[in-house]
């Protein structure tokens, strides 16, 4: 890739590979306190280019979009395998469905731009669940996971800079009660819901939230196929960056 003034705030080369790798992601329902469309049965709607780029644009890790790569299949993973991939957003616009993957989402020193995401997007959509985590794949994960229901239910947890040390503000039973999680849901899909060191179990449960608000992910991958999504190569704020540089860079 050719530097442009629009992408020049990194100090690292754009071929420099990534030294570490993870999962981001941030998904909005809307509506979901009155018409849930997973147990409405809805049926999604196709996804709309334009809205998605509005989305990426006002996201809050996001200075501006570069440019528009076109469309890709919802089922196909997103790995950064160099710098110039960390520029790389995809977001889903399903008419009541909203997901961006970004990598900007890392977090690092306390500072966990999943909640700050997750606050503001739930403050612009009170009728929505927001869902969002990133973890990073050190020696061992390490993430930061937030979930809020539009009844005002909350739960944010993080690992610690230590291995058995986690923050945690919310409590799992009010989670799986505002959504309708019953012990037959949590034993279908495996999870030892503990308040404390659940471990990658979070990851399960913000998939099974989400799966009682959006038949995109009530059969795992499958409500993802023939769906598109949009790739945008986008200039990310200064504070994204820095974190971006040491996290996945290791600088």
């Amino acid at each position: 890739m050719t530097e442009t003034a629009d992408t020049s705030s990194w100090y690292t080369p754009a071929d420099a590979e990534v030294d570490y790798v993870g999962e981001y992601r941030l998904t909005v329902v809307r509506h979901a306190a009155t018409t849930p469309a997973a147990s409405a049965g809805a049926e999604l709607s196709a996804h709309d280019p334009v809205a998605a780029r509005r989305f990426a644009e006002s996201f809050g890790t996001i200075e501006t979009v570069v440019d528009d790569l076109g469309t890709a299949a919802a089922t196909e993973g997103l790995f950064a395998e160099t710098r110039a991939d960390l520029e790389l957003v995809r977001v889903g616009c399903w008419g009541d469905v909203i997901e961006i993957t970004d990598p900007g989402l890392v977090h690092r020193d306390g500072s966990h731009p999943v909640e700050a995401e997750a606050e503001a997007l739930a403050e612009r959509y009170p009728d929505a669940v927001v869902i969002a985590w990133c973890v990073i794949d050190y020696n061992m994960p390490l993430g930061a996971w937030k979930i809020i229901h539009p009844d005002g239910t909350r739960l944010f947890a993080a690992d610690g800079a230590k291995e058995g040390d986690w923050e945690l503000d919310g409590s799992v039973a009010a989670v799986t009660t505002a959504f309708g999680i019953t012990a037959q849901d949590i034993a279908d899909a495996d999870l030892e819901l503990g308040e404390e060191g659940m471990g990658p179990n979070w990851d399960g449960l913000c998939t099974l939230a989400l799966s009682k608000v959006s038949p995109l992910y009530r059969e795992g991958e499958e409500g993802r196929e023939g769906r598109e999504l949009s790739v945008f190569r986008v200039a990310h704020t200064e504070d994204a960056i820095d974190d971006m540089e040491e996290i996945w860079l290791g600088n």
